[in-house]
């Protein structure tokens, strides 16, 4: 989990409290989305400016470090924003989550996002270092690594290999699913009442499916990613 990382690395008692917090939402299992940059529920992955100039940053609509190397990364403020989002910090938490686990590697300060091109601030360097030691471990030597989320590599665009294939894989699922919807026993298998239902696709955080919005029932079809 990494709590004595955490304790190690935070001086700052409002950032152990925030830390303390945060670590006990973890292991009750509670939806973390307050703790993730503001962004994460606003923006996505191509602003509509980026279209009007050719100098556009294409990374700044897209989480660098998770992209990249496959790790969130958690603001552990002690109270909330007006928005409900815990308070952000300069210094966050990194972790390799999935749905079963989640392993703390370090707490970095924001400096790890500056763009500094082929130079490397020291966190950023700690960071790396840090990412590479965890990476490392239980891990046979290899020539190379492909690195990105899931370990898949990086799209030209910017996009983990890992979401483009799976992003394709639900694409099928609704050209496979979609035109079924207007049969009722076909409906009425997924557990709906044909009758009645209000279907629409949904995401659960990145889970997709069904969701009715006359019973409020949800319908996994796929499991989001890791």
């Amino acid at each position: 989990m990494g709590k004595n990382i955490v304790r190690q690395e935070l001086k700052d008692q409002a950032l152990i409290n925030g830390s303390k917090k945060f670590i006990d939402a973890v292991e009750r299992g509670d939806d973390l989305t307050l703790y993730l940059s503001d962004k994460a529920t606003k923006r996505g992955y191509t602003p509509p400016r980026s279209k009007l100039s050719r100098d556009f940053e294409r990374w700044n609509d897209k989480d660098f470090l998770l992209n990249t190397l496959g790790f969130h990364h958690f603001h552990i403020g002690d109270s909330k924003t007006k928005s409900g989002l815990i308070n952000r910090t300069n210094q966050v938490i990194f972790a390799k989550v999935n749905r079963t686990e989640f392993h703390v590697i370090g707490v970095f300060d924001h400096s790890v996002f500056n763009n500094c091109g082929l130079s490397l601030t020291l966190e950023q360097k700690r960071l790396w270092e840090t990412i590479d030691e965890y990476e490392n471990l239980n891990k046979m030597p290899s020539p190379f690594t492909l690195g990105g989320y899931n370990g898949l590599g990086i799209a030209t665009s910017g996009h983990p290999i890992a979401v483009v294939m799976h992003s394709n894989h639900l694409a099928r699922i609704v050209r496979d699913i979609g035109p079924k919807l207007d049969n009722t026993e076909f409906v009425t298998s997924l557990g709906f009442n044909a009758q009645k239902a209000e279907l629409e696709w949904c995401f659960s955080h990145s889970d997709f499916g069904l969701l009715d919005k006359a019973s409020k029932t949800f319908r996994l079809l796929q499991y989001g990613l890791d």
